[in-house]
């Protein structure tokens, strides 16, 4: 058997949930190759998940549900592009986290109690949260009197980490609005905390 046929029959033996891991890491490879998400790269993506959306790998049915509720109102804003970069850049290291599990110890998160207050601070989000898109999240606080940027700054208040931050997040794109954080805060620049997507969203019933 030739080495080519040797390979089809080895790929199509595999299990489905993980050649359709491998295709979802190259495809996510390829629309981050520019260093940009565009609308038409937004709805391939999209368009690729609903036909792979028979499956039991837990990635692509939450990936699914994050660029659904993106692309809902068939508009790429640019905090929706940060948001969509964010979570492929967690599929292209292959890392993407399963679950809503709280950061462990090896993220630079404040100490408990972490109480955050949205009326008249500033905000920076980074990382895939659960709450839901970004837009959703600046909605939902600036309803609570708080403020929304895309970068962190001296002036920022909060930084908050989405529940799907991933072990490898220093390699990642957002990682970079964390570490500026962490300087500012190490430094006392600033009076900037690092918290959980759970911390923020206590603040929005308190």
């Amino acid at each position: 058997m030739n080495r080519s046929k040797s390979w089809w029959r080895h790929s199509n033996t595999r299990p489905m949930a993980v050649r359709q891991t491998d295709q979802l890491i190259g495809l996510a490879q390829g629309i981050l190759a520019d260093g940009i998400v565009s609308q038409p790269e937004a709805e391939l993506l999209k368009d690729w998940l609903l036909i792979n959306r028979n499956t039991n790998n837990p990635y692509i049915c939450q990936l699914l549900d994050q660029v659904e509720q993106i692309l809902r109102d068939g508009v790429l804003d640019e905090y929706e592009r940060d948001e969509l970069h964010d979570a492929l850049m967690a599929w292209a290291g292959g890392c993407f986290a399963v679950g809503r599990e709280r950061l462990t110890a090896s993220y630079p998160l404040d100490p408990e109690p972490r109480i955050v207050k949205c009326r008249g601070r500033l905000f920076v989000f980074t990382g895939t949260a659960a709450y839901g898109t970004r837009r959703e999240m600046k909605k939902a606080t600036e309803e609570m009197g708080g403020e929304v940027k895309r970068d962190v700054t001296l002036r920022t208040n909060f930084v908050v980490l989405g529940s799907y931050v991933t072990p490898a997040w220093k390699h990642e794109t957002f990682g970079n609005k964390i570490l500026k954080a962490m300087k500012y805060r190490d430094d006392r620049q600033t009076g900037i905390r690092i918290v959980h997507e759970d911390d923020w969203v206590k603040a929005l019933s308190a």
